[in-house]
Order: C-alpha cells, then sequence, then structure tokens
C-alpha cells in the first residue's frame, strides 16, 4: 500500500536574546530537591537512568488552587480559541494567540485576559496572514510569526501593530517544518513532519527531520532523521472503492524535540521512557531513561477518544463530508495502540530545565509533567487538579490548554510552589 499525505506537527517558541543556560539558574522560584540520576557511560554516551520509583518520590511542585490568568474569547466569535494551539505572552502580560483553522487571524488578548484587538486577518496584502504558526518570542515586546503561505514571516509588537515583515526562503515546503524553540547558537530548531511515499503491512514509524535554522529558513542543516508519527494499514471505502492506505495509530508515538541546555533534547520514544540529548553537529552525546511502565490503553479509553470523533461529525460537518458513513465507520474502527506513549510531549522552560509531559487520554482527569535538569536529575513533579494540556512553562508557572464540558477552550496560567512529601 502507498500514502503520500503530509503532516504538520508542533508549536514555536524561540528567542534571539542570549543562550538558554546548561545550568538552571539559581533563584528558582521554589525550594528543590533534585532526585539525582544514575549515571555512567555506554559506547561513549552519557547514560542518565533513574530506577521505576523515581517519579513517585521526586518532589511535588504543587500548583495554585485557581489560576491567576484566565485567556477566554467568550462570547466573540473573532477571538475563539477552539483552534489555538500555543499562544505567547508579553513581558506587559498581553498574550498573541494564532487562529489557522478556516479565516485565519491573530488575536491580541489584554493582561488581564481579554480580548483586545484583531492583529491581522486573512488574506495576501500586507499585515495579512494566510496560514500562520504559533508565535516566537524574539524579544520581550516583539514575537515573530512564519506565514508560509504568504512566504512571508511577520515581527508583531506587544501594542498589536505589525512592525515589520521579510521574505520567507523557498528551501522548505509550506507546512513541513514548525520551529520548536531557540538553540543555544542563537539558531531555531525545528522538526519536519513530511512524509514521502510509504509501503508497508504493518505499524511503521514514519521517519521526521530534526532541522537547526535561521529565522527566514534560509539555511537548512539537517541535525539528525529520527522515527516520527507511528501508522498502521487500514482499508478506506470511499462510495464502495476499497484502498489502502495508512492512517496514525491512535495513543501511537511520535517525536518531540526541545532545546536543552548547549543541545537539542529528541523524544522519540524508542526504548521507553527514553530522550535523546544530541549536540548541534547531531551527535548523540547524552541518554536519559527513566525505567517507567507504559500504561495500557482500555476499553474506556478507546470508546471516549471514538465519541468524540462522531461527535465532531455531528451536523453540518457531516453535510461536508464525501461519504459521512464511510468516515463513521473510521472512527469507529482506526487501530489503537496497545498502551500510551511514555510520555506526551518535551518542553523548554524559559529556567533552563527540560518538562516532560506525561501520556494523555480523553478519560484523564489531571495532567502531569516533569523538570528535569541538563545532567538528568529531576527537579519537580507536577501533578494538577485538573485536566488540559500544558502548552509552555516559565519561572514559576506554567500556561495550559483546558476544554470545558461544552468544548470551550481556554488558557490558564497557574503558579506552582513546593510541597516535598505531600500530594496536591
Amino acid at each position: 500500500m502507498r500514502v503520500h499525505s503530509t503532516v504538520a506537527i508542533a508549536f514555536l517558541l524561540a528567542s534571539c536574546s542570549a543562550p538558554p543556560p546548561d545550568e538552571p539558574p539559581a533563584d528558582l522560584p521554589v525550594t528543590v530537591e533534585p532526585t539525582l540520576a544514575d549515571t555512567h557511560t555506554v559506547d561513549g554516551v552519557l547514560e542518565m537512568r533513574h530506577g521505576s520509583d523515581a517519579l513517585a518520590r521526586a518532589q511535588r511542585w504543587v500548583l495554585s488552587a485557581k489560576p491567576d490568568l484566565i485567556i477566554d474569547g467568550g462570547d466573540k466569535a473573532d477571538f475563539d480559541l477552539t483552534h489555538v494551539t500555543r499562544p505567547m505572552r508579553f513581558a506587559n502580560g498581553r498574550v498573541l494567540a494564532t487562529y489557522r483553522v478556516g479565516p485565519a487571524r491573530l488575536m491580541l488578548f489584554n493582561a488581564d485576559g481579554a480580548p483586545w484587538r484583531i492583529v491581522a486577518r486573512s488574506g495576501e496584502g500586507p499585515g495579512d496572514v494566510m496560514a500562520p504558526t504559533d508565535p516566537v518570542r524574539w524579544d520581550d515586546d516583539t514575537a515573530m510569526v512564519h506565514d508560509f503561505a504568504n512566504h512571508r514571516v511577520n515581527w508583531i509588537t506587544a501594542d498589536g501593530k505589525v512592525a515589520r515583515d521579510a521574505p520567507l526562503a523557498t528551501t522548505v515546503s509550506s507546512g513541513c517544518f514548525r520551529a520548536e524553540g531557540r538553540l543555544a547558537d542563537g539558531r531555531f530548531l525545528a522538526i519536519g513532519n513530511c512524509i514521502e511515499e510509504v509501503a508497508s503491512d504493518s505499524v511503521i514509524r514514519l521517519r521526521t527531520q530534526v532541522i537547526a535554522v535561521n529565522y527566514d529558513y534560509s539555511a537548512v542543516d539537517t541535525l539528525a532523521v529520527v522515527p516520527g508519527w507511528e501508522m498502521a494499514p487500514f482499508e478506506t471505502r470511499y462510495r464502495g472503492v476499497r484502498r489502502g492506505s495508512v492512517v496514525p495509530l491512535r495513543f501511537g508515538r511520535s517525536t518531540s524535540v526541545a532545546p536543552w541546555g548547549a543541545g537539542v533534547a529528541v523524544a522519540s520514544a524508542l526504548g521507553g521512557y527514553t530522550i535523546e540529548r544530541r549536540a548541534l553537529d547531531g551527535t548523540v552525546t547524552a541518554r536519559l531513561v527513566v525505567e517507567t511502565p507504559r500504561r495500557a490503553v482500555t476499553e474506556a479509553m478507546r470508546q471516549a477518544m471514538i465519541a468524540r470523533g462522531l461527535e465532531a461529525m455531528e451536523g453540518s460537518g457531516a453535510e461536508r463530508m464525501v461519504d459521512s458513513e464511510e468516515s463513521r465507520r473510521m472512527q469507529r474502527e482506526m487501530p489503537f495502540a496497545d498502551s500510551l506513549p511514555p510520555y506526551q510531549h518535551v518542553w523548554a522552560g524559559d529556567d533552563g530545565l527540560l518538562w516532560v509531559v506525561d501520556a494523555q487520554a480523553l478519560a484523564d482527569t489531571t495532567w502531569a509533567a516533569t523538570a528535569f535538569r541538563v545532567d538528568g536529575a529531576i527537579m519537580a513533579r507536577i501533578v494538577s487538579r485538573r485536566f488540559g494540556m500544558p502548552v509552555s512553562f516559565t519561572r514559576g508557572s506554567v500556561m495550559v490548554r483546558e476544554v470545558d464540558d461544552d468544548d470551550v477552550v481556554r488558557f490558564a496560567v497557574y503558579r506552582w510552589s513546593a510541597a516535598s512529601g505531600t500530594q496536591p
């Protein structure tokens, strides 16, 4: 069977100020008692290993009971957050968010979280956007937004103005790469998910490029080619025509990357809870391993995901489907993995730590994340009081994407504090 498609993943976060430190800052917002890793060298690679009880033993950082800030579009349609993935906060507290499903736009929220102004709308003219990515931090008062459809990069200020723009180079295809953070040498780290034709009769891992680029993508250096999305064979039957294809394995593994110290964290989930650290020439210099078992995918998890997919097809959405019954069958029958991935995502915090978010399922009621120092030590664990997806970690706080029972999306910012030996 053969398939050719493009999968775009991830979020953007970057800056062009000083590079991230190799050691955590001395002024962390809590008192820390790190859980040190057992270290030894295997074939020239430093292995930083934690036992199966390490996450349970790690110090807890507890979130505030109520968020300090809620970004919520309310009933204003122009400020709908449904398809927003990762907003960015300016130093003055305002929040810039990208909406890119349907008519694209850039939305600016005030420091109290209330909608303030639309910075850019869908279009091809100066200051317009067509396929904008999530905002990148240029400095405390300026964000950078790539728009591959318009072949432009835009600089947006905290007062909601398009300060300037510049042409994007055409060395990469639109949607193939999305930046994930800033590297120690000032370039951006990005992960590529342009899928070439694939043939397989079993579960496969598609190839993913990890690259370093400058701000306009005019220079692209491949650091590594690693396993990407986990896919599985599946037969489609649109309008009665049977075709072999491959689809993403539900709860399957994928790859996440983030800057980490002077190098790059590559979390491909090969070998379980394992994260590679690579130098900027692509060489593997260290390997973080946590001996924790993966969670089994339960029937409740499967049914929750199927129900969410079927619900999304109701109403006017069904009228636009090529074959609504086949689409519903696919939601019911597409394959699941036997267990959740070892982790959901890795993020680089501005505190110099690597944050690893636990794998999630729709039936979950909380989320959890672990902070690792560059030497592999566990600084702390955060276990939330409610479900959500952390999307950025800053010094002393975390921004979480949350969805209520009516499928309304908001972004909440919580502070954390030390609570060693206690449960949140």
